[in-house]
């Protein structure tokens, strides 16, 4: 959902022109949606979202879905077709006309919603009042989109369980009275997460909801959901990030399911890259304090070793946290991670005996305040590995060096095309670039030096080149630096790039804004 929340978003349906346009919509807003059906019809390219498709199934039933789904499938078999010969068999099957008005709303419309929430409890009824507007990542306002949504209501006394199915009709605000809600019951709206939008609650409906969160009442999916909502509130300035780090500290510190993990850890290394652009000294050694004694818990639950029978999640979430607690510099990791590098031997191949899920961790907590005889031994790994996984994991740590020299050794190997495959200097790049400021300036500027060198390796028209656009330039903060991407725009002519430009020069301004805004706060609230 966070591409689809720029200005320089596109639908799902979008008309096609010419065929560059093709691989140009191939981006996370299709991916991210899911790709569940694609064709070209003359000047046409409808692309139906899996989120879009998941929404309808919750909307009409399984047996609605399942049935409808079928009888398009054999009535197409074999021949053209479009979206709204899929509505019409979906629609026929659930008894319900109106299926194409209100899902057209979320496939030819670019976007999604925002719900802002207000209660007041009657009695022991609870009046629900519901705003839509179209969210969008920078915080501005567009009110001339309105959605078709299927609402979910969840409660404290039936959290798994919807309990009033509401319906926005394309209205911009109404009221629902929802019957037999005690004062002291918390409701959540989008059970699941099925629904495409975003929900503001007020800030007491979100205390209420905390409970729920660390005592996991709430499924993984919903505590997901509300975790994601908050971040990208207050990316866009709806809400402080004082607020979100205060949710995570009361409600998350006990989370234990590694997709809701992968969330958290995503949105809070996008604040820490965001951090090495800080005002004020301490923040981020602040920020990093604050990140270690948020995974302190489940760190000492996982451990570094597998257990017998432990479930299939659990080597991924424990990559996971050992990762991001070596890269945000906590000593137990650090010390551990050490120990077990140093106990193998290249030349003896030892090294792969270490898990395979814990590798990753140990090559890049070493590499962060590594000297160039570790550069060398990762490096030796590199070239002696037999498996794509394991070249990636190595080529991935040579470029995740604090010493500078040896950032500058990376960026050349990471080129070296004897070395590395042409399909892999993306991946050594961005994580150099990802790293930290120096990595990611060293990049930028490698980029405007080498462009159209770049362009002859991939093709002017290669998805490649929208990866290392929206990848490297998109980390900066400053208006200098976006400049700098307007610049590289007019030098570089490639209609193919225009819309990642554009994409990218949002992100920063995004960017930008959340450093202005929430610095001061954030430091203020590590600090105490």
């Amino acid at each position: 959902m966070i591409p689809d929340a720029l200005q320089n978003s596109h639908p799902i349906e979008v008309p096609i022109q010419k065929p560059t346009e093709i691989d140009e919509i191939f981006d996370d807003i299709t991916y991210s949606k899911g790709l569940f059906q694609a064709f070209i019809l003359l000047k046409s390219f409808c692309i139906l979202g899996s989120s879009v498709i998941r929404l309808l199934h919750a909307y009409i039933g399984n047996q609605a879905f399942r049935s409808g789904l079928s009888n398009y499938l054999a009535e197409y078999a074999y021949r053209n077709t479009n979206t709204e010969k899929l509505w019409f068999h979906l629609s026929k099957a659930s008894n319900q006309s109106h299926l194409s008005d209100v899902l057209s709303t979320w496939t030819k419309q670019m976007g999604f919603p925002l719900l802002t929430v207000k209660q007041e409890q009657k009695g022991n009824d609870r009046l629900l009042t519901i705003e839509q507007t179209r969210f969008l990542a920078d915080g501005s306002r567009d009110d001339n989109l309105r959605w078709k949504i299927p609402i979910s209501v969840s409660t404290k006394a039936k959290p798994n369980e919807i309990v009033h199915q509401l319906y926005l009709n394309g209205e911009k605000k109404r009221t629902f009275l929802l019957k037999d809600i005690p004062e002291n019951d918390w409701i959540k709206l989008n059970l699941f997460s099925v629904g495409i939008y975003r929900v503001h609650y007020s800030s007491s409906m979100l205390q209420a909801l905390t409970p729920a969160i660390e005592d996991h009442t709430l499924s993984p999916q919903d505590r997901f959901n509300i975790q994601t909502d908050v971040y990208a509130l207050a990316r866009a300035g709806h809400m402080g990030y004082v607020d979100y780090l205060k949710l995570l500290r009361h409600a998350y510190k006990h989370e234990d399911n590694h997709t809701v993990w992968k969330s958290i850890l995503r949105q809070l290394t996008e604040l820490s890259s965001i951090f090495e652009y800080a005002q004020f000294n301490s923040t981020k050694l602040l920020y990093h304090s604050y990140v270690c004694d948020l995974l302190t818990n489940i760190y000492d639950k996982l451990g570094w070793d597998p257990l017998s029978n432990e479930d299939t999640q659990i080597p991924m979430l424990r990559s996971l946290i050992l990762t991001h607690t070596g890269v945000h510099g906590y000593e137990k990791t650090r010390i551990e991670a050490h120990k077990r590098f140093e106990r193998f031997s290249i030349e003896n191949q030892d090294h792969y005996r270490i898990n395979p899920n814990i590798r990753a961790a140990i090559y890049l907590t070493v590499a962060k305040t590594g000297n160039l005889q570790t550069f060398n031994r990762l490096k030796a790994l590199y070239l002696q590995a037999d498996t794509q996984e394991e070249r990636i994991r190595l080529l991935t740590a040579l470029c995740r060096f604090d010493d500078e020299t040896l950032q500058d050794q990376a960026i050349h190997f990471v080129w070296n095309t004897a070395e590395v495959r042409k399909q892999d200097h993306l991946t050594g790049f961005a994580s150099l670039a990802a790293h930290n400021r120096r990595g990611c300036e060293l990049c930028w500027t490698y980029m405007q030096k080498n462009w159209k060198q770049i362009e002859m390796i991939y093709g002017e028209h290669d998805t490649h080149l929208l990866h290392f656009i929206e990848t490297i330039p998109a980390l900066f903060v400053s208006k200098e630096r976006a400049e700098e991407v307007r610049k590289f725009a007019i030098d570089h002519p490639n209609p193919f790039l225009e819309r990642s430009i554009k994409k990218v020069l949002e992100q920063i301004n995004i960017r930008r804004h959340v450093l202005e805004r929430h610095e001061l706060s954030i430091n203020q609230f590590l600090s105490v």
